[in-house]
């Protein structure tokens, strides 16, 4: 009788763990490839900013010149804001402003959103170009500008946080850069535009990430 009962317990074991096994494995086909690279660069970025007057408000927008391990970011051979199929638009209220001598020190926060745009259409002359697509990345802001008010030059840095993240799909492979909660520098190099274009500063700079709580 003992050794009937130990017969079917090791046939239910055993097809226990073959159904845990399948499950397992339809969960990881088709998954989103996590674009995460600690070691390196995540992303480019090209952008410019408006800064509201008589207000606290910045908008900062633009699109991503390179993606780690994503062949193209582009819908051709010609590399630009039309052409970008991802595109960031930063909403930014500043909280402080310190003179000291020549810098100008701001800080603020807001929320960054990056999207993919399938119909690429990017026009500076047009800021709500670059948040017309596809959200697939949301994340609070924490910024701080140093402005050389003598050269019209400056250095930023901000620290996103992802709030909500989507997959999508290019060249026929699914992807998706990031899941909620993990963080990112940029580390951004601009300066005041020429007088009379759409925006009061031209902006690049880059990515990478700074903390992984997937683990």
């Amino acid at each position: 009788m003992n050794k009937t009962i130990d017969r079917i317990f090791f046939a239910l074991l055993f097809t226990f763990a073959l159904a845990v096994s399948g499950s397992v494995m339809a969960q990881g086909e088709g998954a989103p490839k996590l674009k995460l690279d600690k070691d390196g660069i995540a992303l480019e970025i090209v952008g410019q900013v408006q800064n509201v007057p008589a207000t606290p408000l910045s908008n900062q927008y633009g699109y991503i010149s390179a993606i780690n391990e994503i062949d193209s970011v582009f819908n051709s051979s010609t590399h630009n804001e039309g052409t970008a199929l991802f595109t960031f638009y930063t909403e930014a209220h500043t909280d402080s402003v310190i003179n000291n001598g020549k810098l100008r020190i701001v800080d603020r926060t807001g929320t960054t959103t990056i999207y993919f745009d399938a119909a690429p259409n990017g026009n500076f002359n047009d800021p709500n170009t670059f948040r017309d697509g596809t959200p697939i990345l949301t994340m609070t802001l924490k910024q701080q500008v140093i402005l050389d008010v003598v050269e019209g030059t400056f250095t930023t840095v901000n620290v996103n946080a992802v709030t909500e993240a989507s997959s999508f799909w290019i060249s026929g492979e699914k992807f998706q850069l990031a899941r909620e909660h993990d963080r990112f520098r940029t580390l951004i190099n601009g300066r005041t535009n020429d007088t009379g274009t759409p925006a009061g500063f031209v902006i690049a700079g880059y990515v990478v990430p700074i903390e992984d709580d997937r683990h």
